[in-house]
């Protein structure tokens, strides 16, 4: 096989063509061909080819796709040189971030499809940055300032977007050497992108379905909708997420088709399912596009149709309703509390979205229907932010959200089969600060729950800004001007800035939830424990941390939401009022597993 190692001449490099010049082989491939690039090399040195120059000139390019390599570990993607501040994973040894690159090219090799893939030095997922800025905290180094990350986009032209792999002993090695001595444990293994044997980890569009089951989706029709993009992940963002428009809508066009086959025969429930699923695909692939991308918004209409129709059809409880917000309205899902007496007057848990989820996938997820089994009404809404308040009222979010939470609360208090006096609020991810905020500031709320804590957001803006410079996920900063209403990056930091929990939450006084998964990857633990800790007033804190035995470990339990939701329901139920067992004529009758399960 063909190598190419860009960089060659660096710290690195170096080192990584010694190994390679020593072993001969990745995996069990044998190296017939081993190329070093680096505008330091002016001469084949021992069996190595060189190719002198800078990815950025022409020529070099040229000579690049006339060799063909199999395999290309692209060191020179690390800006700054191998000895500035940039420099990757600078406090391992060079020999231990050579093995990690090998063992990153044997990876490769052994997937069939990986002529010509790019493979990055792992542990630039870890973040230089974010490197510096732990040994700075430990040490008391003032290095932080220093460093500031962000690729290249000519370079990612050339190789496409780095990869999201890790590899444990990268990060087993990183864990201790930013670790002072006497504070050293053993190493913390990170479980990676589920679907990244299956999917190629570069559109971050493939990777997010791996939790799309949680919404009604099934493996079987994601792994049809994934099949045609392996070359599609390959491709720049914009041609990447219109591939994979295209596909995912194909599959809601066919079940579309079925359900009109299915409504046609008077088999309204199997149309509604799925129209449901269809739902969940093109909410799916219209949350990918960019704000402005052509034809987004006829796809978000489809998708609040295709939803409303398979509800009705299925026959489900949920009930769209529009909530009076100034000159405009907040929409909502109301999912009535099952089993209670005619007349009686039902608690209710108001449920909002994170930063780019809506009030369909949230009653998707499941919690409105656990409540309502257990005698809990739901209300969840598109707050200012999300769904239909951003994309159809231009309603962009709020610091402030008791300025929207206010009105929520006047509309239930109005309802005659809600009770007033308890009335609770829970926020998802980005909802994690939406939501203690809120219930800080409107009394009225007698209970609050977070799915997944967010207690400074200002900081998450920081580390990925730092992480991952002008080019992270797909759209992700315009997606956040959006929803902020910001007309630049700089108007949006200065609003990052104020979103945060410190001095908030030490006014809350009703009983609070707070929930995080242990090894999420999104906002570290250590938010859950501050926003816990700084519940100084309320009667009634818990901090529950969902773990791999229960499930519901990642980022808001994306990756098993089923157990870490009755945990939630079950808390709301008894802290509201409501129910954890099935109500029996017989008290002392036993109740089958399916009437006790979420």
């Amino acid at each position: 096989m063909k190598v190419l190692v860009t960089g060659a001449g660096g710290f690195i490099g170096a080192q990584l063509v010694g190994l390679l010049q020593s072993e001969r082989r990745v995996g069990d491939r044998a190296i017939e061909t081993l190329v070093g690039l680096d505008h330091r090399l002016q001469q084949d040195q021992g069996g190595v080819l060189a190719i002198e120059g800078d990815l950025a000139g022409p020529e070099v390019r040229q000579r690049i796709a006339a060799l063909a390599p199999d395999l290309c570990c692209h060191l020179a993607a690390v800006p700054g040189g191998a000895t500035g501040p940039d420099a990757t994973a600078w406090w391992m040894s060079a020999r231990r971030c050579a093995q990690n690159l090998v063992h990153a090219a044997a990876m490769a090799v052994e997937d069939r499809e990986a002529r010509g893939r790019a493979w990055p030095l792992p542990v630039l997922r870890l973040s230089i940055a974010q490197v510096v800025r732990t040994l700075s905290q430990v040490h008391g180094v003032e290095g932080e300032r220093l460093v500031r990350y962000a690729p290249q986009a000519a370079v990612e032209a050339v190789f496409g977007r780095y990869l999201a792999l890790e590899d444990g002993a990268a990060r087993s090695t990183l864990a201790s050497a930013t670790q002072p001595p006497t504070a050293r444990r053993g190493p913390d293994t990170k479980t990676g992108d589920t679907c990244s044997s299956t999917f190629p980890p570069t559109t971050s569009g493939i990777s997010r379905s791996t939790w799309r089951s949680r919404l009604g989706a099934r493996i079987g029709e994601i792994e049809v909708m994934c099949a045609p993009l392996q070359e599609a992940a390959r491709q720049p963002d914009a041609a990447a997420s219109l591939a994979f428009r295209e596909s995912w809508e194909r599959m809601a066009d066919r079940l579309a088709e079925l359900a009109r086959e299915d409504e046609a025969r008077g088999r309204l429930i199997s149309a509604g399912d799925k129209l449901g699923r269809a739902a969940t695909y093109l909410i799916t692939a219209e949350r990918l596009q960019a704000h402005r991308a052509p034809g987004r918004a006829a796809l978000y209409r489809r998708f609040l149709e295709t939803f409303a129709r398979g509800v009705r059809l299925a026959g489900e409880n949920c009930e769209r309703v529009e909530i009076p917000y100034g000159e405009a309205h907040i929409a909502g899902l109301y999912v009535r509390a099952e089993g209670l007496p005619p007349g009686s007057r039902a608690p209710v848990l108001v449920q909002v979205n994170g930063l780019d989820s809506t009030k369909e996938m949230k009653y998707r997820v499941g919690l409105p229907r656990w409540l309502a089994r257990r005698g809990v009404a739901s209300l969840v809404i598109d707050q200012p932010g999300s769904g239909e308040a951003l994309r159809l009222h231009g309603l962009t979010a709020l610091v402030e959200s008791e300025r929207w939470a206010a009105p929520v609360v006047d509309w239930l208090e109005r309802r005659a089969d809600i009770d007033p006096r308890r009335i609770g609020l829970e926020g998802v991810s980005l909802g994690g600060y939406f939501c203690p905020r809120a219930v800080a500031f409107e009394p009225r709320f007698t209970c609050g729950v977070v799915w997944g804590a967010n207690h400074d957001w200002r900081d998450v803006q920081r580390q990925r800004l730092a992480r991952e410079g002008s080019l992270p996920i797909p759209h992700y900063w315009e997606h956040v001007r959006w929803v902020w209403g910001a007309k630049d990056q700089e108007e949006f930091l200065r609003i990052a800035e104020r979103v945060h929990l410190d001095g908030v939450v030490e006014r809350i006084r009703v009983p609070f939830l707070v929930t995080h998964g242990q090894k999420d990857s999104q906002i570290p633990l250590h938010w859950a424990q501050r926003t816990y800790d700084q519940l100084v007033n309320s009667p009634a804190r818990e901090l529950k941390v969902f773990t791999e035995r229960e499930g519901g470990v990642q980022h808001s339990s994306f990756d098993n939401s089923a157990n870490a939701g009755a945990w939630i329901a079950d808390w709301v139920a008894e802290t509201l009022g409501g129910h954890t067992a099935m109500r029996s004529t017989t008290a002392a009758s036993t109740p089958s597993p399916t009437e006790t399960t979420a």
